[in-house]
């Protein structure tokens, strides 16, 4: 990585948030583009000239730039940037901010993407290293420990920076190092085991005001004063995102934003998601967890109102979907029709046996289970369903109300036995679904066929001219366009 290309876990989400038009109530804060560099009059968040690539725009700012520290105004938090000559800091107020917004750099200049999240008192960071990106980095001669990416392995080297900013992005002699405040105690870890890259997670809690977080460049290079901002000492605390597997940033897909997997679903993070993560009013339900809890861990994750339903589960887990008070979790099932426990059945694929379980606990129409859980007014941001079977029937008893609430859908679809109904239901619920899909306006995005257990292969004739033979399912998303 160059001296040029000093690339920020904040510019990318800083730039690119702002340029779709957010909330243009910040005041005091920095337009910034490549024919004027820097002014303090205007609002940052208002800018419509601020281009989408924040590496580019970086670099153009040059040494006759204005090096102003902007003043932090009231409860604000101060992010510092740096190009490769011009030290840059902009302030805005917590509740301006438009977080959460994510993203990589693409181009010829290497980066780090970033997701931010502000709450009460807490700034969560989860962060993306695409090792493809990174060049060797032989030395940092800022002292202390680091992190250390060579080539496409990843050394974590000793952490011990005299220094009191929380993050420290240096520029080496060779590359870039990522530090950390010791005076903070960090528990670190850190996923490596991605092929494309490594995913993280750090909170800095107990935000306060002026708290600054700092990328900070080569020691050659002085930082500005920290006279408008308080020295960042905060906790810090770097872990990996989810006790299995983390999410994933997936290239090219159908989907307009990113892409994001987390164990085996994904979620297209649209406008619209992503909107509903900034205000608020993000709500997923999933149908059928088992002992995989990686999508429902990783929306919780992403700031999402998540609820988590499965029958089978005898109690709730002990991994971060215990930990989340934003993850729920309930022992009811879906369903076409409501059964209060014993009348229904389902096929649970576990050792691949297909055995037939009888559940105990309420079988639901969605519509009651939205109902029962007070949501019968609100948009549902993400559908997720792998309930071995339950799909069909169940969507297809899905009344048109609640289909135009539904933003977003991923669900594993089955063509056999396990449908649990004789074949001229299930082709008409297939149909139903399809038409139903269809009339709310929802499009699909992805399909990815499955092989599955041997039972799930054993198909209905009627409906195997949906499979290629010798798989079973598919697993597809649906949007809103």
């Amino acid at each position: 990585m160059s001296a040029m290309a000093i690339v920020t876990l904040l510019a990318f989400v800083e730039f690119v948030s702002v340029a779709n038009g957010l909330d243009s109530s910040a005041r005091n804060c920095s337009q910034i583009s490549p024919e004027s560099g820097l002014s303090h009059s205007s609002s940052l968040l208002q800018s419509k000239r601020v281009p989408s690539q924040p590496a580019d725009l970086l670099l153009e700012l040059d040494e006759s730039t204005d090096k102003s520290v902007i003043p932090a105004g009231h409860n604000s938090t101060c992010f510092q940037l740096f190009s490769r000559s011009t030290d840059l800091r902009l302030s805005i107020r917590d509740e301006d901010l438009p977080w959460p917004a994510s993203g990589g750099f693409s181009g010829k200049y290497p980066g780090w993407a970033a997701a931010f999240r502000i709450v009460p008192a807490v700034l969560s960071t989860e962060f993306r290293i695409p090792k493809k990106q990174i060049v060797s980095l032989e030395s940092c001669r800022h002292p202390g420990r680091f992190l250390r990416f060579n080539g496409d392995n990843i050394v974590v080297e000793e952490l011990k920076v005299p220094a009191d900013a929380v993050w420290l992005l240096s520029n080496g002699s060779n590359g870039s190092c990522l530090q950390l405040n010791p005076a903070s105690k960090p528990d670190f870890a850190l996923s490596l085991s991605e092929p494309d890259g490594a995913m993280g997670r750090a909170t800095l809690a107990e935000v306060k005001e002026g708290t600054c977080l700092d990328m900070i460049p080569a020691p050659s290079h002085p930082r500005v004063s920290d006279t408008q901002c308080s020295s960042a000492s905060n906790a810090i605390r770097v872990a990996s995102m989810a006790d299995g597997e983390p999410c994933k940033l997936i290239p090219r897909t159908a989907c307009a934003g990113e892409t994001w997997q987390c164990g085996e679903h994904t979620v297209c993070k649209t406008e619209s998601f992503s909107r509903s993560l900034r205000d608020g009013t993000c709500l997923m339900y999933g149908f059928g967890v088992a002992d995989d809890w990686n999508f429902e861990v990783g929306i919780a994750k992403m700031g999402c109102e998540v609820h988590a339903f499965d029958p089978s589960i005898e109690t709730p887990p002990t991994n971060d979907a215990d930990k989340l008070k934003n993850l729920h979790f309930h022992r009811w099932g879906l369903s076409g029709r409501a059964a209060e426990g014993g009348a229904a059945s389902v096929v649970a694929g576990a050792g691949g046996n297909g055995i037939k379980l009888t559940v105990t606990q309420p079988m639901l129409p969605l519509a009651e289970l939205m109902t029962r859980l007070g949501h019968e007014q609100r948009r549902l941001s993400l559908l997720k369903m792998d309930c071995e079977g339950c799909e069909w029937a169940s969507l297809s008893a899905v009344p048109s109300d609640i289909w135009a609430r539904i933003d977003q859908i991923s669900f594993e679809t089955h063509y056999g036995k396990e449908l649990l109904v004789d074949s001229s239901e299930a082709v008409a619920n297939v149909a139903a679904v399809a038409d139903a899909l269809k009339a709310s306006g929802l499009a699909e995005w992805r399909s990815d066929v499955r092989e599955g257990w041997p039972h799930h292969r054993v198909l209905y004739d009627e409906l195997a001219e949906e499979m290629p033979a010798g798989l079973c399912c598919r697993l597809v998303g649906y949007l809103r366009q």
